[in-house]
């Protein structure tokens, strides 16, 4: 369960989970109707995912729950507010299994057999929780690899420098006016930054970029985007928000943190100029998420204990 029916990080985790874990029937159920991007639907359905809407307010009811009758529960960046009942939920969490997957900082925290968050700078939050906690994890959102490890590093004139990003956020500074005038100050390359967003194009849009830039007023839980650039070999220069991007390059070594609008330009502008740095850059963070951020990774933290459930253990 999540809150939008938007192409965004969350929405992709949800697909790659799916992929994931073949063996089950998933359902994507949305707590807000509106707004509804119908591609996005449609992608989520070739992909043999249900998608249903809650119906009436945002509200998680437990005759919607009953009707569904899930073998698990994941509650994707879930307010208790938005769950019928008062805390502790318990007509949820005492009859179904439950996962918390914690994109960004939710409270109060609902009760769950599994605790699983993005990044330690999400966690961080819940640090005074974690004695409650049956089963916890730190995991990247997953990423389904093969299409970006197909991506082909093309030998270019002039390297290109480019950035697509989700429908989330988009109107808080995500990507502000100053990253473009940062972009223009860029010499011997070419930009890729005004491309649709379009489910399932990303590796494709990738394979026309040799270097990933990030510039803006927003702090990230984690980059799946980055990710993505990383498994496609190509390296990342962002602003360093001391967040869970900053987690991210600081852990996979698949990219270059900076503080100033100079220091953006120059280290952009290093890369252009150095294709042996670019390219190490690239292979680094390319091995560290295949180790680290891929469905290959998820299924091994979940699988005993789908297993365990499957058997019949009962929840809280």
């Amino acid at each position: 369960m999540n809150n939008w029916a938007l192409l965004g990080g969350i929405e992709c985790t949800v697909m790659d989970f799916a992929r994931a874990f073949p063996q089950f029937h998933h359902i994507l159920l949305t707590l807000n109707k509106s707004p509804e991007n119908y591609e996005y639907i449609n992608h989520l359905r070739d992909r043999d995912v249900q998608y249903m809407c809650n119906a009436g307010a945002p509200i998680l009811r437990a005759e919607t729950v009953k009707k569904i009758n899930p073998f698990a529960v994941l509650l994707h960046n879930t307010n208790g507010k938005n769950i019928e009942g008062e805390h502790p939920y318990e007509w949820l969490t005492h009859h179904y299994h439950i996962i918390g997957v914690h994109h960004n900082v939710t409270k109060p925290l609902v009760p769950a057999e599994v605790d699983w968050f993005v990044s330690d700078y999400v966690r961080r939050a819940y640090r005074k929780f974690e004695g409650k906690m049956r089963y916890k994890f730190t995991n990247p959102p997953v990423v389904y690899a093969k299409p970006f490890l197909a991506v082909q590093r093309l030998y270019r004139d002039k390297p290109v420098v480019g950035r697509i990003q989700s429908q989330t956020n988009l109107g808080k500074g995500k990507i502000p006016d100053k990253f473009f005038e940062l972009l223009k100050q860029l010499k011997g390359c070419e930009l890729s930054v005004n491309k649709p967003i379009k489910p399932g194009a990303m590796a494709e849009y990738l394979e026309g970029m040799d270097v990933f830039a990030i510039w803006g007023n927003t702090t990230e839980s984690w980059s799946r985007v980055v990710t993505e650039a990383n498994l496609s070999g190509i390296p990342v220069v962002a602003r360093d928000m001391h967040d869970g991007l900053t987690e991210q390059l600081h852990k996979s070594g698949g990219g270059l943190l900076v503080n100033t609008e100079t220091e953006f330009v120059e280290t952009i502008q290093m890369l252009i100029n150095n294709k042996e740095r670019r390219e190490e850059l690239g292979r680094a963070g390319r091995t560290w998420c295949l180790g680290n951020a891929t469905t290959t990774k998820l299924r091994d933290r979940l699988t005993e204990t789908f297993l365990t459930w499957g058997l019949g253990t009962s929840v809280l």
